[in-house]
């Protein structure tokens, strides 16, 4: 039987996902630019990215490292799996709307931070660090209810929209009403939007 290489994934390793489709045409000197222009990364850093052509049935990952860099293409659903243990936004059961879950499947040990986009029209930002939900930045492109699992258990949390503080929020679930164009930042409660880590 032959033998396999793996890449090992480390918690210090910085992963970026890139969200908008690529050319799956594109080599990797290509891929590089885009790292260096789009995800504003140095493609040699040891950083790990990924990418997704129109269709969103072939993801690439490119990683590179010193002057013999190596890469890795075509591995299928990896980012897809990636994005599940980051975000989440399926509906609680078929035909009932969409709820946003952070951080779902994330080792508690690793820190991360993401910008995806989830279903309802939804940018959402988020940051992991120290075993805990930092802060959640949603950024609505229409009209709607925003459903967001509270990423404290049942916790308090503050609400910022637009840079203001605008009330506190309460529950398993939040139910956050949202204009086009709006910025909303949920906190847990008595952290003033100033002192968050802001790293999206």
């Amino acid at each position: 039987m032959g033998g396999c290489l793996l890449i090992q994934i480390t918690p210090q390793m910085r992963i970026l996902v890139a969200i908008e489709a690529i050319d799956g045409r594109k080599g990797i000197d290509s891929l590089a630019q885009l790292c260096r222009e789009k995800l504003r990364t140095d493609p040699f850093s040891g950083c790990m990215f990924f990418f997704r052509n129109r269709s969103a049935k072939a993801n690439r990952m490119t990683l590179r490292e010193g002057p013999g860099a190596i890469g890795a293409e075509r591995l299928g659903r990896m980012s897809e799996g990636l994005h599940a243990a980051l975000l989440q936004s399926n509906p609680s059961q078929p035909g009932s709307e969409p709820i946003v879950h952070v951080f779902p499947d994330w080792p508690i040990a690793w820190e991360a931070q993401f910008t995806l986009s989830a279903r309802g029209g939804i940018l959402v930002s988020s940051s992991f660090a120290q075993g805990a939900v930092e802060f959640v930045e949603l950024r609505a492109r229409v009209v709607t209810t925003c459903r967001l699992r509270n990423p404290w258990e049942r916790s308090q949390a503050a609400l910022f929209r637009n840079g203001r503080a605008a009330g506190s929020l309460h529950g398993e679930i939040f139910e956050i009403p949202t204009s086009a164009d709006e910025t909303l930042v949920v906190a847990p409660a008595g952290r003033p939007l100033a002192s968050l880590k802001r790293f999206i």
